[in-house]
């Protein structure tokens, strides 16, 4: 089965969060690699790991520690950054906006992730992010963790 990955599960596969255990047991048992991300993936996960030592949450250290992670992970083939093509990911995008009921709450960024699972030909797509996780069902993918 192919995956797409946001960055919230990419960051806490890689760093260290509150879903840091069910994104590490959720690689533990997956045997279906690798896991696309995107451009957006990894651009997320890095202003998000900032956001997170200017807040205090995490160390200057700690946030090195989980981008060279990402990076072994990219090197390793468990991730695999697939380029797309605004000619193609943002018609995709506005697309899913357009259908989705009006009871989802969605972002731009959470329609975008969507829409280069679709583009990808992914089956399924791993967040934790609540509202982007009702969207990839709307639109037919399998979401996990």
């Amino acid at each position: 089965m192919i995956w797409y990955s946001d960055s919230s599960f990419i960051t806490s596969s890689f760093g260290d969060d509150v879903n840091t255990p069910r994104a590490s047991s959720w690689m533990r048992k997956n045997r279906e690699f690798p896991i696309y991300v995107s451009r957006l993936s990894v651009l997320e996960n890095e202003t998000a790991l900032r956001a997170a030592v200017q807040g205090g949450l995490i160390t200057f250290e700690k946030m090195m520690l989980a981008q060279q992670r990402l990076r072994q992970g990219l090197i390793e083939g468990i991730l695999e950054k697939k380029e797309l093509s605004p000619h193609q990911w943002f018609p995709q995008a506005h697309r899913i906006s357009m259908h989705a009921t009006t009871g989802c709450v969605c972002r731009a960024l959470d329609v975008l992730h969507v829409a280069a699972a679709v583009i990808l030909k992914a089956k399924g797509m791993l967040t934790f992010d609540k509202h982007q996780r009702e969207l990839a069902k709307a639109e037919g993918l399998e979401v996990a963790p």
